[in-house]
């Protein structure tokens, strides 16, 4: 699984029986909230999706990344990328960083 964030998106890349990718464009993103294992890695949910379940009830489910080497660049990255939307500058290309 390849996470990034570039200046114009979130995005994750899995690669496994199925190629799946998850993109999330500035508008997508709220609040973030990360978490730092003792090991230094850690987990950084910046979305959130509406899902319901086989019974009908809806829940909230959060999204993000999980298990990255550099949580607090990530958390830097996603912060970036609301503050350009935020300001309303359109961002240009960009190469996609690892984070």
């Amino acid at each position: 699984t390849v996470c990034c964030v570039t200046d114009q998106r979130a995005f994750q890349l899995h690669l496994g029986k199925a190629r799946t990718t998850k993109s999330w464009a500035p508008d997508d993103l709220g609040e973030v909230e990360k978490t730092v294992y003792a090991d230094g890695r850690g987990t950084v949910h910046f979305a959130s999706e509406q899902v319901q379940g086989s019974k009908g009830r809806v829940r909230t489910v959060q999204q993000g990344f999980v298990g990255i080497d550099d949580p607090n660049g990530c958390e830097q990255a996603i912060a970036a990328l609301v503050a350009k939307r935020l300001s309303g500058h359109e961002p240009g290309p960009q190469r996609a960083q690892d984070v």
